[in-house]
């Protein structure tokens, strides 16, 4: 049944500690913090594609196989100039939720100093945000509901993002609001607050165990207005300089374990699996994958092992 999913979906996120109008989930943003800040955007000094689909709450109700889930797909294009001082990039998401269908697009720009062996980077952001409700995918128990008459709900409003990132062979440190602007939607009849105000911190840090293995511990904080504060904890292992393997927790309610393999520092083929540890949803599965090249295409750009 079309509609099944969308009651399910509305009677999770309500039992969940997480908020509608919440930006997309990444899990893969280790190596492509692009898509939560924009003063990442040429901050490794080369050129880069990088491409993430995430599909959420794979699974089936108490038997019954339901279709709809969250999946989002995004893509991101970055360079650096001007001596690898200034980056330039793009940003296109996809993110489908049951009847919504919503498409992003910003551009996004950066400057870079540099301070010492670090690099300080701040950027700014600014694009689209279009919304799709499609009403007519609903079976209706009330077919005169106001709330869902005329078909559907569309619209696009402006977006505007900033952000701040330290980085260094070592450590990565991040803070930014990639959503500066409440988006509201309104069809006559009802009004939608899409999205919300969004902040995001970020650290992370290499380690070296011996000469074979390296471990990066990760923190990311998210908050959104009017609702609770979230946090991702990570630890990966670099194996041999080419494979990554670790695991992580979303607020001590979701686990996953990620996988990377990176080939002559350039591709990288990232994998997440994840499931809530909330009692009667752990069925419910989620997978990401991350696809990546770093090339170097002007000046000063160059490919190297990097580590964020």
């Amino acid at each position: 049944m079309r509609f099944l999913l969308s009651v399910i979906l509305l009677s999770l996120v309500g039992s969940l500690p997480v908020l509608a109008q919440q930006d997309p989930l990444y899990s893969q943003y280790h190596f492509n913090q692009q898509v939560i800040n924009p003063a990442y955007t040429g901050i490794n000094g080369n050129t880069n594609i990088s491409a993430i689909s995430r599909f959420q709450w794979i699974g089936d109700f108490k038997g019954v196989s339901v279709d709809g889930n969250p999946v989002t797909n995004s893509l991101t294009a970055s360079t650096s100039l001007v001596n690898n001082k200034v980056g330039l990039g793009v940003l296109f998401v996809q993110d489908k939720l049951g009847v919504a269908s919503n498409f992003e697009a910003h551009l996004s720009a950066s400057y870079q100093i540099a301070w010492g062996d670090k690099v300080f980077s701040f950027g700014l952001q600014g694009g689209m945000i279009s919304v799709n409700y499609n009403f007519n995918n609903l079976v209706l128990r009330d077919v005169d509901d106001p709330a869902f008459q005329g078909g559907g709900l569309t619209g696009s409003k402006p977006n505007f993002g900033a952000g701040v990132a330290l980085m260094s062979d070592r450590m990565f440190i991040g803070l930014s609001s990639p959503r500066m602007l409440n988006s509201e939607f309104s069809d006559g009849l009802t009004t939608d607050l899409r999205y919300k105000r969004h902040f995001y911190g970020s650290f992370a840090y290499l380690l070296d165990i011996n000469s074979v293995l390296k471990l990066k511990p990760s923190v990311l904080v998210r908050y959104v207005e009017g609702a609770r504060v979230s946090y991702d904890v990570t630890g990966i292992l670099m194996i041999n300089n080419d494979i990554w393997a670790g695991a992580f927790t979303r607020n001590f309610k979701t686990v996953g374990l990620m996988f990377q393999f990176d080939y002559k520092n350039a591709y990288r083929f990232g994998y997440n699996f994840e499931l809530p540890v909330v009692e009667g949803l752990v069925q419910f599965t989620s997978h990401e994958f991350l696809l990546s090249i770093d090339l170097a295409l002007f000046g000063e750009q160059d490919v190297f092992q990097r580590y964020f």
